[in-house]
């Protein structure tokens, strides 16, 4: 997970700081190239782990500060309409914003209690709450037939009613109020609640950098076949110039793994370990570098680059 930093900005202060109109800028978030949050004042907030059978919960907290939500929910909210997360869930993103922290059961009926099928409680840590899926507060409410079943069977047998007519209605009353777990009072958000993090415009900026210098190389030597992989090679060195071999090889190697990759634009990588890198071309030719060819390359591209 990438890691969100402030200050935080207003949408009107992020196109300012970026120059540019509210169309392009919209445009950068559908793109992924801009990642925006939302602000929340304090709400409660139940931290939990998802699974394919359900939610293991283990802790409840107060929290003030900012929420990373999913594209299509912060998409919802940069098409100016509300948002009620429901269900859903983000991440919290300040250990500071985070207060009242509970690792207890909080409600009455006992497990499943659904979504939530387990509870382990976890002490707050210092720096954990990205570990955990969190969504605003649910309400334990009873259902609404649940409630209306007992309500009738209460005031018929304070009644003259029957007592036989009351019999059938006794053997499907619930003795004990069915609960359910409410997601939608806690849970709303509005389109001024939208913040970009300094940290996405620095990402966005250092890789708009990083692209332009590349197409400037790139035009410079159109007339030659490119090998992508040393392309990617370029891109470390022009952002770091005096990057080590181990260095280098790390970041093409986190690159590999990412979803949102710095510097694999095309995307070419398949697999990188401590030996080898394999790629494959747009052309669809796999190859592979050792670790030892990588080293005399990154030398050559440096020279190369620093007498440009």
């Amino acid at each position: 997970m990438k890691k969100m930093e402030g200050p935080w900005y207003t949408l009107d202060d992020a196109q300012e700081k970026l120059g540019i109109n509210r169309s392009e800028f919209t445009h950068l978030v559908s793109e992924g190239q801009i990642q925006p949050v939302v602000y929340t004042r304090p709400r409660r907030f139940l931290l939990f782990r998802r699974s394919d059978k359900g939610w293991t919960g283990v802790a409840t907290c107060d929290y003030r500060g900012h929420l990373i939500l999913h594209h299509s929910c912060i998409t919802q909210l940069m098409d100016g309409e509300e948002l009620t997360v429901g269900t859903g869930s983000g991440i919290l993103c300040e250990e500071q914003g985070v207060s009242s922290w509970a690792s207890a059961y909080p409600f009455e009926k006992p497990l499943p209690h659904e979504p939530l099928i387990d509870w382990n409680s976890m002490k707050q840590e210092a720096t954990g709450i990205s570990k955990y899926a969190a969504t605003p507060f649910p309400e334990e409410y009873e259902h609404v037939v649940s409630h209306l079943t007992r309500t009738i069977l209460e005031i018929s047998k304070k009644s003259k009613i029957d007592q036989s007519l009351i019999e059938p209605l006794e053997k499907v009353a619930p003795t004990e109020p069915y609960l359910k777990l409410g997601f939608k009072k806690n849970s709303l958000f509005i389109p001024g609640n939208l913040r970009i993090p300094a940290s996405e415009l620095t990402r966005y900026q250092r890789a708009s950098t990083v692209q332009a210098a590349i197409a400037q190389a790139g035009n410079q030597t159109s007339n030659k076949r490119e090998n992508q992989l040393h392309t990617l090679i370029e891109r470390i060195v022009r952002e770091n110039p005096s990057i080590t071999a181990k260095e280098a090889w790390q970041l093409i190697e986190r690159d590999c793994k990412a979803d949102e990759p710095l510097f694999d634009h095309d995307p070419i990588l398949l697999m990188v370990d401590s030996l080898c890198i394999e790629w494959e071309s747009r052309q669809n030719h796999k190859s592979s570098l050792k670790y030892s060819s990588f080293v005399s390359q990154l030398t050559k591209t440096k020279k190369r680059v620093a007498t440009k």
